[in-house]
């Protein structure tokens, strides 16, 4: 499994969420924040992505966000890949895949 953040502008939330919901993944989050990259001391309003998919997965859910976030300008955001070792589901307190 691996856990995907993506920071994107925020006027592009609605296209990444149309992209990722086409997929019918197991589920995202969005949290809403500001932040600034490179030099640039100016802060713009972005969004983090965030959803944990099987790793046969990764590579379509990257490119989707890809297509939908991209606006050919500096600051478009980033996507970051990481392993996830487990998941527990609360609910049931039973773990695994599964329940992603």
């Amino acid at each position: 499994m691996k856990k995907i953040e993506a920071v994107i502008q925020s006027v592009r939330e609605d296209d990444v969420v149309e992209a990722l919901c086409k997929m019918k993944l197991g589920g995202f989050s969005i949290s809403e924040g500001r932040g600034c990259g490179g030099s640039s001391k100016d802060f713009t309003n972005i969004e983090t992505v965030c959803t944990v998919v099987e790793d046969s997965n990764v590579n379509k859910v990257v490119a989707a966000i890809v297509e939908a976030a991209h606006m050919s300008t500096s600051g478009d955001g980033k996507i970051f890949v990481s392993p996830v070792e487990n998941v527990t589901d609360i609910s049931t307190k039973e773990q695994g895949g599964k329940y992603l």
